[in-house]
């Protein structure tokens, strides 16, 4: 497969939250990215400013890869499918008791994976600290900083998407 790494990335960034034009990112965020061993890529971010914090969860209908493979052939003229979720949530919320600058930075790299793993990918900017790390397989390896922000995101998440279904879908 002849595609670049640059592409790639840049299509599952693409719903990182936004930079302010001068390379940094606007605010503190959180940017979870999951490459699972099979299946579509999903990517989890939360934006926070001064009113309440924002979430967006992107979930891809085929994997990435396929989607450039296709692009790249001539087959698929349109951009990646996703569904996208974007809510705005409460400071209150019971998950910011555990994510927060001392979770995020307990994060660590785990850098020794291979293909047929699940992989993630964390980048953070928060209360003046930053990072970007990975994790490769972080269930197996009993990676606990790890499960506990990935579980914090889904169950965030999932807390939304299930509002959603129970509504009246809108057409645009």
């Amino acid at each position: 497969m002849d595609i670049s790494i640059d592409k790639y990335l840049s299509t599952l960034l693409s719903f990182a939250p936004c930079d302010k034009g001068d390379g940094r990112k606007a605010g503190d965020y959180i940017s979870l990215v999951h490459i699972p061993i099979e299946g579509p890529e999903e990517v989890y971010s939360l934006s926070f400013d001064s009113n309440s914090p924002t979430l967006v969860v992107a979930r891809f209908q085929e994997t990435v890869w396929d989607y450039l493979a296709k692009s790249r052939s001539g087959s698929c003229q349109l951009a990646p499918q996703v569904d996208v979720l974007q809510a705005i949530t409460d400071y209150e919320h019971p998950i910011f008791d555990y994510v927060n600058p001392s979770l995020l930075t307990d994060c660590m790299s785990h850098s020794d994976g291979r293909p047929g793993m699940d992989y993630y990918l964390l980048m953070w900017q928060f209360d003046g600290y930053s990072s970007v790390s990975e994790c490769w397989e972080p269930y197996r390896r009993g990676a606990s900083s790890w499960i506990t922000l990935i579980g914090a995101m889904q169950a965030l998440s999932s807390q939304y998407e299930y509002t959603v279904q129970e509504q009246d879908p809108v057409i645009v």
